[in-house]
């Protein structure tokens, strides 16, 4: 027969237990939290995971990741590559957005490749194509550079999404290809919103 000494042991140990993953639930739950209110508060930074994210696999991504604008104000988004410790032969960026809500006015080539062959704005359905080769220097590897700023109008009020054309593997939509293997490294891409109010 169990005692009541033993009772009192197996009490104790399963209140300790509880305790124990109580404060893991609550760790994770601050942690979850915190880094919310840090995108919410600084919308143009990247938050830590994603950056690791970004590290283990080429990938394309626009900055500031969010924006708020009225109705008539110009705004830019730069379109970044990162490849890590790769280098680089070329790139093809393949973006999204509803024409309804804003009009891309305008692209600025970045100054990591040489040749732009490639820079179409479709008004009317919405796409933004660019591809770029040829790095100005062959011995730089692709860490973390802007591949080309755009400009647009905020028309309609909304949330105007722009995002990344991309399905992992294909080679027709939005690439970073490396050097000498010509293989297609990007492996995660992620795009931005633009919230837009009345005047």
């Amino acid at each position: 027969m169990i005692n009541h000494t033993e009772n009192r042991k197996i009490i104790l140990v399963i209140i300790i237990l509880a305790i124990l993953i109580g404060g893991i639930f609550l760790i994770r739950r601050e942690r979850q939290l915190m880094l919310t209110a840090n995108m919410v508060k600084n919308p143009g930074v990247m938050p830590e995971i994603s950056k690791v994210q970004f590290e283990l696999v080429a990938g394309q991504f626009i900055q500031p990741v969010h924006l708020l604008k009225k109705t008539g104000e110009i705004f830019s988004l730069a379109v970044v590559v990162t490849a890590p410790d790769k280098k680089l032969d070329g790139a093809d960026t393949i973006i999204r957005y509803d024409p309804r809500l804003v009009e891309v006015t305008d692209i600025m080539p970045g100054e990591f490749f040489t040749n732009y062959p490639r820079i179409t704005i479709d008004k009317v359905i919405g796409v933004v194509k660019v591809t770029g080769f040829s790095p100005k220097d062959a011995n730089l590897t692709g860490d973390n550079f802007i591949f080309f700023t755009l400009q647009a109008k905020a028309l309609l009020k909304g949330s105007a999404k722009f995002d990344f054309d991309f399905e992992k593997g294909k080679t027709n939509l939005s690439t970073v290809v490396e050097s000498k293997t010509s293989r297609n490294l990007l492996g995660t891409v992620a795009g931005a919103t633009v919230s837009i109010s009345g005047n």
